[in-house]
């Protein structure tokens, strides 16, 4: 309950810490991403590598929306000879995002973004019985935030995203529901496109 009402309060103080400053119309970033994956189904989590990509269509100097891309990436251990396994897991979220633009180098953002998640198990091999893919879909949430450093009025670099992000995946097998909660950072280059 304190968590949401610490979130709920930076969220209704941004318009006031943020000043009215130029602000780009798009903004689009795109870079590497590392997800550690709470894995349900074994006792360990995994650590995926892969990509983040987004896009940002700002409406005034502090409120945009954000359409995000992600994929992540790794092999998993299997105990059947000759047979190699590989988790290709995706994100589509979408959600506000709120900006501060009152420094003139950096820029901290925070964002909650609601979509989908779809996570794919590919066999290769000899002994690969069970068919060639596994696929299972779901819902996503993510609650982060970043600092961009500006560069220029044209580009920046994201100094760093880090996101909690909760997939909700249905087991059609058992009637359940399988929560995973993951942690993902980022970091890249941000096109800033237009002008408010």
């Amino acid at each position: 309950m304190r968590k949401s009402l610490f979130v709920m309060a930076l969220l209704l103080a941004m318009p006031l810490l943020a000043q009215a400053q130029e602000a780009p119309r798009v903004e689009i970033f795109g870079g590497y991403s590392y997800l550690r994956l709470d894995d349900a189904v074994s006792p360990t989590d995994r650590d995926l590598n892969g990509f983040n990509t987004s896009f940002t269509a700002n409406f005034n100097s502090w409120l945009g929306v954000t359409a995000e891309f992600s994929g992540h990436f790794t092999d998993l251990n299997t105990s059947l000879i000759g047979t190699q396994a590989d988790l290709d897991t995706y994100l589509f979220t979408v959600g506000p995002r709120l900006a501060i633009r009152k420094f003139d180098r950096f820029t901290p953002f925070v964002h909650i973004l609601a979509g989908l998640a779809r996570a794919d198990v590919n066999l290769t091999g000899t002994s690969s019985i069970l068919g060639n893919s596994v696929s299972s879909a779901g819902i996503a949430l993510v609650v982060g935030g970043g600092v961009d450093l500006n560069i220029n009025p044209k580009i920046a670099v994201r100094l760093f995203q880090t996101d909690y992000v909760l997939t909700r995946f249905s087991n059609q097998n058992v009637a359940t529901e399988l929560n995973q909660s993951n942690f993902r950072a980022s970091t890249g280059v941000v096109l800033k496109l237009g002008e408010q």
